[in-house]
């Protein structure tokens, strides 16, 4: 669970860096908007694990992670297929809808933009959440609260 003060002082930061940022980019900073097909497959390998943790077929295994990491069915099959971009509120659900560790979501987040930052307000939720193996749907709502976008129907 995230503090307002916590998030304040986020927040306060994040202002700081954006009024100082460049908005140029190097050669190796274009990489990461190539096309890559490692993410998919590193979802895919992460629900894989999931269905055999719990004992389910391939296809019982998108239901179940619609109800663990609350990501529409379709929209999971769009990601797995690659028809449709891996965002990272997609990953911040995912993550921690499945538990995983820091270093397990900073995997695929690396694919997505970089690894999670404490200075990005969005990221440091996820991270608070990440390491206290908190509740996806406690997630959503402090999401909601502090970043101002709702991240479920």
């Amino acid at each position: 669970m995230v503090t307002y003060e916590e998030m304040k002082i986020v927040m306060e930061n994040t202002e700081k860096e954006r009024k100082q940022a460049s908005y140029s980019v190097t050669p190796e900073e274009m990489q990461r908007f190539k096309k890559n097909d490692k993410l998919p497959y590193l979802i895919a390998t992460k629900k894989r694990k999931n269905d055999e943790k719990y004992g389910v077929s391939l296809t019982a295994g998108i239901g179940l992670i619609e109800e663990l990491c609350l990501i529409n069915e379709s929209t999971f099959k769009k990601t797995l297929n690659g028809s449709i971009r891996a965002t990272r509120t997609f990953l911040y659900k995912f993550t921690i809808g499945l538990h995983m560790s820091i270093d397990e979501a900073n995997e695929l987040f690396n694919l997505c933009g970089g690894p999670l930052r404490e200075t990005d307000p969005a990221d440091y939720i996820c991270i608070n959440y990440l390491k206290t193996q908190d509740d996806i749907h406690r997630f959503c709502e402090q999401y909601k609260e502090y970043i101002g976008k709702n991240l479920t129907r």
